[in-house]
């Protein structure tokens, strides 16, 4: 009796595998193989800040606490980022692959942990995404809707460059945070 279940048990798991009940096949899950991509990065380990990722947060509120407009990349030399990134890209929750990939300029890059969507009840990863010539360097995590040092989460902004202007905005009884200049 025991050996008719194991052998029913053993030819019933190839039939489930094939109905669809094993590893998920979607194309959001083939996305991140890596046969399919030209390269991979992974958002959530893939090269943080070697200061850590809140150092820029810190950078930002302190620049935000002055009253003159500041470089994003003062901004992130204050942080200890390097000048080596030529575009920083705002990743918020929910963003899809190919929406990323448009804002990067990655064509073909498969990214893993991409964060999800956004849910009322807590606060959600976010990512500051660092790139030079299409290559992710580091993304530097941050917290949605909570962290606003750098206010982009309510506006188009998503992709910033090193000579991008931003000003403090201070607010009665709101922290200072730095946002967009507006153009000339």
């Amino acid at each position: 009796m025991r050996v008719a279940a194991l052998a029913l048990a053993a030819g019933l798991v190839p039939v489930l595998l094939a109905a669809g009940c094993g590893p998920d096949r979607s194309a959001d899950n083939r996305e991140t193989a890596s046969s399919e991509c030209r390269a991979s990065f992974d958002v959530r380990s893939g090269g943080s800040s070697p200061s850590g990722d809140f150092t820029l947060l810190t950078a930002a509120r302190n620049a935000a606490s002055g009253d003159v407009p500041v470089k994003m990349v003062e901004i992130t030399r204050a942080a200890g980022l390097q000048d080596e990134w030529d575009t920083m890209v705002v990743v918020t929750p929910g963003m899809k692959a190919d929406k990323l990939n448009e804002l990067a300029n990655t064509p073909g890059m498969c990214w893993q942990n991409l964060p999800g969507p956004y849910n009322d009840d807590k606060p959600t990863t976010a990512y500051y995404l660092f790139l030079r010539g299409g290559n992710p360097l580091r993304a530097a995590i941050w917290w949605f809707p909570t962290d606003d040092e750098l206010d982009f989460r309510w506006t188009s902004t998503k992709v910033v460059y090193p000579d991008t202007v931003l000003t403090p905005l201070h607010s009665p009884g709101a922290d200072p945070k730095l946002r967009v200049a507006p153009a000339n």
